[in-house]
């Protein structure tokens, strides 16, 4: 999983550095929502499981060209279940969120760095559910770029055999990743700007690490899209080698 989601992300390079560079550009003089973030990563997460399912890519020929990503058609349908994957750890976040934080006595009284870790709690708790509701159904991604039966039914009964598999490697994956990155940015940041001699609030200093730290952020989303994308294909292949008894 590590090792094609490496070759996708080098191979790709040229076309997620522009996009993590306009990211950060905007970012760092406009307040973006939560909302057109969604939308990139939506957006990413389709291009990065059509990679894992078919192996083309946008590299730096493809890029300028369009040569090999000129069979890749963007498909509705996979926004809509992809954003419905997300809703139950949605839910479960603003429920924790607004229920146990914003009542709790605790929360209230403690340090600005003890409610940073303890929301930064709920959020790893929310990826867990996020990693399990994918687990059970999320093979039905890979299947709408395959031109497969992706209704959730189809999706269950993949999920049913390959759920604790595909979990593990939703934790090692994307969870152990995104958490790792994230704490990186966050105790690193600081440091490396005290050793470049610049303050946080520089606006080419906030480029260039909202650039680094985007464009290593996509890993997660395509470690995610290559767990759910090996699913599907262990999947398939044992229902071809069935098929060939």
């Amino acid at each position: 999983m590590y090792k094609q989601s490496l070759q996708i992300f080098l191979r790709s390079l040229p076309f997620l550095a522009f996009v993590a560079a306009t990211l950060a550009g905007v970012e760092a003089f406009v307040d973006v929502g939560t909302g057109p973030k969604f939308v990139v990563t939506a957006l990413l997460a389709h291009y990065f499981t059509y990679a894992c399912v078919t192996g083309q890519t946008w590299g730096l020929n493809s890029f300028y060209k369009q040569t090999s990503t000129a069979a890749m058609q963007w498909k509705p349908v996979f926004f809509l279940k992809y954003g419905l994957l997300f809703l139950p750890s949605a839910i479960f976040f603003i429920l924790l969120l607004n229920n146990v934080v914003g009542s709790s006595s605790i929360f209230q009284s403690a340090t600005e760095g003890a409610r940073f870790i303890y929301v930064s709690c709920l959020m790893l708790a929310s990826f867990f559910v996020f990693a399990c509701f994918a687990s059970i159904v999320g093979t039905a991604l890979p299947a709408i770029i395959a031109n497969k039966d992706h209704s959730w039914k189809c999706a269950l009964s993949r999920g049913k055999s390959t759920f604790f598999l595909t979990f593990w490697r939703m934790t090692y994956g994307p969870i152990l990743f995104g958490s790792v990155h994230f704490a990186s940015l966050i105790f690193a940041t600081p440091n490396l700007a005290h050793a470049v001699g610049t303050t946080l609030d520089s606006s080419i200093f906030i480029v260039v690490v909202g650039f680094f730290g985007k464009l290593t952020g996509f890993l997660t989303t395509l470690l995610t899209m290559s767990a759910l994308a090996l699913a599907f294909r262990s999947v398939e292949n044992q229902s071809k080698d069935l098929a060939e008894i």
